[in-house]
């Protein structure tokens, strides 16, 4: 059975915090000609914010296309120093640049009534 799966999991990791991301996907032996993709990306905002992934793909399926991805970045002092350049306070840059990491996966939720929901996860 020809079937798609993406998947795309954040990490924030602030100051003396975290995260662990350990995914494992199976395509079993009726996935065949399946597409399997799993990105997790990571973002550290804080001093000793630490980020551990290990994503894992195993095919038992012929034909199966598997993909992943992993990146774990600091917030961007660059990007902080451009937003100060143009009169955005450092506190608030930095929620634009955090911000932003959330909205790389916010963007691509098809239900409006999922995105708001997550969304508001967010709201402080």
């Amino acid at each position: 059975k020809k079937t798609q799966s993406q998947k795309h999991f954040l990490g924030l990791a602030g100051e003396a915090s975290q995260t662990v991301f350990q995914g494992i996907t199976i395509a079993e032996s009726g996935a065949i000609e399946s597409e399997i993709n799993v990105e997790n990306s990571n973002l550290i905002t804080g001093l000793g914010g630490r980020c551990f992934s290990k994503p894992e793909n195993y095919s038992n399926a012929e034909f199966v296309t598997m993909s992943q991805a992993s990146e774990t970045d600091t917030i961007s002092l660059e990007k902080i120093s451009y937003l100060q350049s143009r009169g955005i306070p450092e506190e608030r840059a930095r929620e634009l640049v955090v911000s932003g990491f959330r909205n790389q996966v916010i963007d691509i939720i098809n239900s409006d009534s999922i995105r708001k929901e997550v969304t508001e996860m967010y709201i402080d």
